[in-house]
């Protein structure tokens, strides 16, 4: 499968290993930006087959914080990823293996998997992850700690679904059972619909498919170089030394304890899932297998290579994820990522258009909910007494930067706003400027606000859209305002009244307190569907000076009509309901 590189979906790798699984997904559509392993040959033979990835020598539990986010910073082209993907060394969960530990670190790294993920996944909303293990984890004596991994897998933010997978199913010619965990984002999909793919498995591969035609490999001896094997590097393997090996007792398709597994030719291999001098014996009973032969057996594309000394190349042919089966998981994955968004957008276009009903139909409403006449004025006139004066409400301010202003109110005090916002209109006069910004330099300007990764990453997404969609430009109307992401209905309101002149109410809990004290109507506090406080809302909004009157009734708000009122002191307290009945108590 070729793809143009512009069509390739960037993803994280984890534990990459020989890149099996990445050389699957690969084929399937994605791109791998950044691989990080401890182990140096993987690192080489990652390196050799894909040099354009930036591949990473480190021990992942021993990562600080932040170092994945710092890396993909530094690459030359910023690239957002999709996805991540990895398997964590399985040994310590391996029902083959007779020699556990009660404290193997290897048992850890899956839960540094699920840590580095919820990392990457608060930075940039990934789409999905991809977590491979043996099927040794779902045993009786590992429940506990698989229970423990998807706890963690789940509150990095994901839905979580688990499949086993047989390579033979897919086409390739081994036996080999494993489990997939698969995460797809709860918060960007509320609804996820996702099979793991079935494969065939009526027809599949055989070694004689694979083997048969294949020359004699060179056999390993001392100062033994790959650099001179001929037909491929990797096809080499152990010198046989048994006597077994030469007195016919080898017999096609007979297991002689695990060292001696003699491959059947019209079947498929057994797991490719070496240990020390275990490696399958060829069908024909005269040597163990090349490395190169169980690569292919792995289903590892004809030209791939493997790098470091012949122990090191049968370990990470060993390990390995067959590429087929990856292949087909990750179009699965890739073939349920438009669907998915589809779904997500609907929703989120019911949400639009919930918001614009309310709006548009409230003010239909108006004339029923009987707002008192005296509030057309009264908020204007107490702006222009009691105006609080904040820097994004000068007269000259751009569409951009009162949208960022607005967007960082939300559940902020002003006063710690007006500190901030200067700094961010200077460094990002335009919309571009902030969608190509560095995530880091923006979280540093945020940080006085506090929660600045949710910040710095709801301004860069609201930017991008408007470079997308708007060409730089800030719409004026309020349906396009609410078509941007991050962007709801009082903040929509609130750019279209302040810096366009459009007549429109705004509403949120302040300017709700304030109605509803003053009519005494009992309001559903859920603004984005409270038809009557925006009828109560479009009632009290006069004919001229609307931007002076939504910020009289903010600044009301603020200074007067507080969660905790001062009624003794508040000009409206005698046509007040709040205030009456208070008076009368």
């Amino acid at each position: 499968m070729t793809r143009d590189s512009a069509q390739f979906l960037p993803v994280v790798s984890l534990f990459c290993g020989a890149g099996g699984l990445d050389t699957g997904f690969v084929h399937a559509g994605f791109k791998p930006i950044i691989a990080l392993d401890c182990n140096e040959a993987a690192c080489e033979t990652y390196r050799y087959n894909y040099p354009s990835t930036h591949v990473i020598r480190r021990d992942l539990a021993l990562l600080p914080k932040g170092y994945i986010l710092e890396r993909l910073a530094e690459l030359p082209r910023p690239l957002r990823p999709v996805g991540v993907i990895g398997g964590p060394p399985c040994q310590a969960f391996s029902l083959s293996n007779g020699h556990k530990k009660p404290n193997d670190p290897r048992a850890q790294l899956s839960e540094h998997y699920a840590s580095l993920l919820a990392e990457l996944n608060q930075e940039y909303e990934l789409d999905f992850f991809v977590f491979e293990n043996v099927l040794g984890l779902r045993h009786e004596e590992h429940d506990a700690q698989f229970r423990k991994i998807k706890e963690l897998l789940a509150s990095a933010g994901f839905w979580i679904l688990e499949g086993e997978l047989d390579a033979q199913d897919f086409r390739v010619a081994q036996s080999r059972r494993r489990l997939f965990v698969v995460g797809f984002n709860k918060k960007k999909y509320p609804l996820v619909q996702f099979e793991f793919p079935q494969g065939n498995a009526a027809h599949p591969k055989t070694v004689r498919d694979i083997l048969e035609h294949l020359p004699e490999p060179l056999h390993f001896h001392r100062g033994a170089s790959s650099q001179v094997i001929p037909f491929h590097q990797n096809h080499w393997c152990m010198a046989p030394k048994s006597s077994r090996f030469r007195n016919g007792r080898l017999v096609e398709g007979q297991i002689k304890g695990r060292a001696f597994r003699v491959l059947s030719w019209d079947r498929p291999s057994w797991t490719v899932a070496y240990g020390h001098r275990e490696v399958h014996i060829h069908p024909a009973g005269h040597r163990r297998l090349s490395v190169y032969e169980a690569m292919r057996l792995q289903g590892f594309p004809k030209d791939y290579r493997l790098l470091g000394t012949l122990s090191d190349q049968i370990r990470l042919v060993s390990d390995a994820v067959p590429p087929p089966l990856a292949s087909a998981l990750a179009e699965s994955i890739r073939d349920v990522l438009p669907r998915l968004r589809e779904l997500a957008q609907c929703r989120v276009n019911r949400q639009r258009m919930l918001s614009q009903k309310i709006l548009w139909n409230s003010r239909q409403d108006a004339s029923s909910e009987r707002a008192p006449a005296f509030l057309k004025s009264f908020f204007t006139h107490y702006a222009r007494k009691h105006f609080r004066r904040f820097p994004w409400r000068r007269k000259r301010t751009k569409g951009f930067h009162l949208l960022i202003a607005e967007v960082l109110l939300a559940q902020t005090k002003a006063e710690d706003v007006a500190k901030v916002w200067p700094l961010l209109i200077e460094r990002y006069e335009r919309p571009k400027d902030l969608a190509t910004a560095k995530r880091s330099v923006l979280k540093a300007l945020l940080l006085p606000l506090g929660l600045q990764n949710q910040r710095a990453k709801a301004l860069q997404t609201m930017a991008r859209a408007l470079v997308d969609h708007y060409q730089g430009e800030v719409p004026h109307d309020v349906a396009q305002l609410l078509s941007l992401p991050h962007v709801g209905l009082y903040t929509a309101a609130a750019v279209a009244s302040f810096c366009f002149g459009k007549r429109v109410p705004i509403v949120d809990t302040n300017v709700l307190r304030v109605l509803g004290r003053i009519t005494g109507s009992k309001i559903d506090r859920d603004l984005r569907r409270s038809k009557k406080i925006w009828a109560l809302a479009w009632g009290a909004l006069p004919v001229k000076n609307v931007e002076l009157h939504n910020y009289g009734i903010l600044d009301f708000a603020a200074q007067v009509c507080k969660r905790d009122p001062n009624c003794s002191r508040c000009p409206l307290r005698r046509k007040c309901s709040f205030g009456n009945a208070r008076q009368s108590t």
